[in-house]
């Protein structure tokens, strides 16, 4: 998992959109999490069992899906389809990229279960306290990550500014309207394409079967801090939320139009549901 720093300290919030600032420099993941690093946890914590049903089986059968669960020896085993390892893991609800924060938190373990210090954690160690998921979509007592997260899902502040925030835009700083450093729409088309392209639905398929595209494939168009997708492919989840039981998402998707890409999408959905263009990505510390 590679990420990029970024850094800028006290930018200026963007007054349109009231958000985007942050005032400490923080890690971002620079691709959304694929369909190989997902089969890896889960083949690290739902070996045995998968009482939280980190698996969907439209992971394999659904639209777009990329991983298979077989069972040998009384034991689950995980792998992405053939073709689909770099491909950007979906049918994730926001509880199970919480949980995978905590994974990572805690060094990736491979002890085959959902447990704590896996998966699981509470207000004094982890990432997420977990405790809390219990009462399904009543999430207004999971706010946000614990103080001592290593890993976490990116708040909206982080998530946007990442992504639209240009410290030598217009030669003072500023928000892009688009991920790859442009106020006009990108170029819907098959990647490489150029610096100001992405995977999204411009009257046409950018990418044909499968649709989406392994990350990072737009390897020419990048946020100023060099992170790749955060327009198009998937749509990601943020931390921050929107209602008592519904989560921002950014970014849009290889279905959506350009609107859903810029800064000023105001996309939000319930934190338990898996859907076929729903992914994500990770933030972290810097220490």
């Amino acid at each position: 998992m590679e990420f990029v720093i970024v850094d800028n300290p006290g930018n200026p919030i963007d007054i349109i959109t009231n958000s985007g600032k942050v005032d400490y420099i923080f890690q971002m993941g620079k691709h959304q999490i694929t369909n190989a690093q997902y089969a890896e946890f889960l083949n690290a914590v739902a070996v045995y069992s998968d009482p939280y049903n980190l698996y969907n089986v439209n992971m394999e059968r659904g639209l777009f899906g990329g991983i298979q669960r077989t069972k040998k020896d009384s034991c689950y085993v995980y792998k992405p389809l053939e073709g689909y390892d770099d491909l950007p893991v979906v049918y994730v609800s926001w509880f199970d990229a919480a949980r995978f924060c905590n994974w990572l938190h805690f060094g990736k373990p491979q002890l085959g279960e959902s447990v704590l210090g896996t998966t699981e954690s509470n207000s004094e160690i982890g990432a997420y306290n977990t405790s809390l998921f219990s009462d399904g979509r009543d999430i207004q007592k999971v706010k946000e990550h614990n103080a001592e997260a290593r890993y976490w899902i990116p708040t909206l502040d982080e998530w946007n500014k990442a992504a639209y925030f240009d410290p030598s835009k217009n030669g003072s700083g500023g928000y892009w309207l688009y991920p790859t450093r442009s106020d006009q729409k990108p170029q819907g088309i098959a990647p490489p394409g150029d610096q100001f392209s992405a995977n999204y639905y411009d009257f046409k398929w950018a990418a044909p079967d499968p649709y989406l595209t392994p990350v990072g494939s737009y390897k020419y168009a990048t946020s100023y801090y060099g992170t790749y997708d955060q327009g198009g492919n998937v749509w990601e989840w943020v931390e921050t939320l929107r209602s008592n039981y519904h989560r921002w998402v950014r970014g849009g998707g290889a279905t959506t139009f350009d609107h859903a890409l810029s800064r000023l999408n105001v996309d939000f959905e319930y934190s338990d549901h898996k859907l076929y263009i729903f992914g994500f990505r990770v933030a972290g510390n810097c220490e």
